[in-house]
């Protein structure tokens, strides 16, 4: 029987089920159905995807699956100005690519900026992987965050002022100190990228797991980060791509001239905390029930094309995913 994926990483998949999900038959390639999750090469299981290989495919004002964002707070911290998030700030261009702007010219005393957030609140543990390209214009942050709730989140920013040797600071809150009462790099580090964020496009992942987070650029893996001791597992988080330039220590003087932080795609892989998904995941991929049915596990590094909620086989039954495992 496949295993209820809960609110757990499937990594925990008993051998002998997995392989009896894999030895399944397979339907026609073309239109590989990835019922049963998404394998990564580390051998964890997500059950459900969001791939976004070019956003000229996604309808920001549709927001079926991503949205722009639209608010305003005051500043926080040692922010030096507020910031205020406008939907027209985010914008797809001709050639599918996302950029997310921060405009020079402030309004009410905030800095304009962009966002994007996921309509899903469920999404718990997985693999997070944005190929971008931050801003050269110093003065503002990119950010990549998964929110949970007001205490706890995994976030990633980049500051454009420190161009072309950017460091990137990864962190998950609520904040942790040692013994002497200094930040502990246990849950936040300030990490070098290894070169220019903004010369090209990179690809930067998070892989959320239940006892520890890892951070990645291209692939090759930079910290590992402990969850707090009172960071929230528990519940489902939404996932955010953000621009702004808040005045603060981190990302200095905002910028004098509009900068954009650009989006080249977007595969999300992860478990989800929604028990009604969480059961119609165990009906579809219990082997002995589902026998002789068209139910698999695909390979993420094999999943190709665009994979939203239309055409989410978690959600449908169906769409050209990829190609399933072996």
């Amino acid at each position: 029987m496949a295993p209820h994926p809960s609110t757990r990483l499937l990594s925990l998949v008993p051998l002998v089920p997995l392989l009896l999900l894999l030895a399944l038959p397979h339907a026609p390639l073309t239109h590989a159905m990835c019922e049963c999750g998404y394998r990564t090469p580390t051998l964890d299981i997500f059950t459900d995807a969001l791939v976004v290989p070019s956003f000229g495919s996604v309808d920001l004002d549709a927001a079926p699956d991503f949205f722009p964002s639209a608010w305003s707070r005051d500043p926080v911290g040692d922010e030096t100005v507020g910031t205020v998030m406008e939907k027209g700030n985010a914008v797809v261009d001709g050639q599918g690519v996302l950029g997310l702007s921060v405009r020079k010219d402030k309004k009410g005393g905030r800095v304009p900026g962009g966002e994007v957030m996921s309509t899903r609140k469920d999404i718990s543990f997985g693999t997070f992987r944005i190929v971008m390209q931050t801003s050269a214009v110093p003065g503002s942050l990119a950010s990549v965050s998964l929110t949970v709730d007001p205490t706890s989140s995994i976030s990633l920013l980049l500051p454009s002022r420190l161009s072309p040797q950017a460091l990137l600071t990864a962190s998950m809150n609520p904040p942790q100190t040692d013994a002497l009462g200094n930040p502990s790099t246990k849950s936040s580090q300030s990490l070098d990228v290894g070169g220019d964020p903004s010369a090209g496009w990179h690809e930067y992942r998070i892989d959320w797991l239940p006892t520890r987070t890892d951070i990645l650029v291209d692939g090759r893996l930079l910290t590992s980060l402990t969850p707090p001791t009172t960071f929230n597992s528990s519940g489902g988080s939404v996932f955010a791509l953000s621009h702004f330039g808040p005045g603060s220590t981190v990302s200095g003087t905002p910028p004098t001239i509009d900068a954009t932080f650009s989006v080249l795609s977007v595969r999300l892989f992860f478990n989800s905390s929604d028990k009604a998904r969480n059961d119609a995941y165990v009906s579809r991929c219990n082997s002995a029930t589902n026998a002789g049915k068209d139910r698999r596990v695909c390979d993420t590094d094999s999943v190709v094309g665009t994979i939203l909620s239309a055409n989410d086989a978690a959600s449908s039954g169906g769409g050209d995913q990829g190609i399933p495992s072996e």
